[in-house]
């Protein structure tokens, strides 16, 4: 489960000129896959295999999270 830091993605999407609500711009191509490189790059950065590494995402973007709130569950890669 990812959770996007709001202000970079906003500041990202402006810069980018794409518009929207953070819901909106989490379901775009280009924010999806921007955060999806990041994951990447992280792991490899920590050495972390290729079959560690994330291979599906899901932004959340309700806050706050609590156990309540989240649905965890393993959807395989």
């Amino acid at each position: 489960m990812v959770v996007p830091d709001v202000d970079v993605i906003k500041s990202w999407a402006c810069e980018n000129r794409i518009p929207g609500t953070l819901s909106v711009l989490c379901a775009h191509p280009e924010v999806k896959q921007l955060i999806m490189d990041d994951m990447i790059s992280w792991g490899k950065e920590a050495g972390l295999k290729s079959f560690e590494q994330v291979c599906d995402k899901h932004s959340v973007t309700r806050l706050p999270l609590s156990s309540d709130s989240v649905i965890l569950s393993y959807g395989g890669c």
